[in-house]
């Protein structure tokens, strides 16, 4: 069995893009990838950052397939969404992405700590 056949969920990858429109900047939310072999588990804690003395709690942590393009902050500051597609029980779930890393540092699989939010695009 691979790393791979261990990924038994589907989120959509949802960023945020700001649109300049006039001189007013317009947020919304596109579907950056679909169909995102994923692993997510219900796991909390907290993640310090000692340079700037914060830290984010997380709820969840989700696994994906290295080279993955998932991202804790995106052009406009705004970490980027995923949004649960499979399994139907968790269908609909949006987690906010608030690190990613190689924790193995081997390039084997990504490891994403989640915070789960409301739909960021009502």
């Amino acid at each position: 069995m691979s790393f791979a056949d261990l990924l038994n969920q589907e989120c959509t990858i949802l960023r945020s893009t700001v649109t300049d429109t006039h001189g007013v900047d317009t947020k919304s939310w596109e579907e950056h990838a679909t169909g995102v072999r994923c692993s997510t588990q219900s796991k909390a804690g907290k993640i310090e950052s000692t340079k700037v003395g914060e830290y984010h709690e997380y709820t969840a942590i989700g696994f994906f397939l290295a080279g993955q393009d998932i991202k804790p902050q995106g052009g406009d500051d705004q970490p980027d969404v995923i949004k649960m597609t499979s399994p139907a029980a968790i269908s609909g779930v949006h987690y906010k992405v608030l690190h990613v890393g190689d924790e193995s540092g081997r390039g084997h699989h990504l490891v994403a700590y989640l915070k789960r939010v409301p739909d960021p695009a009502p």
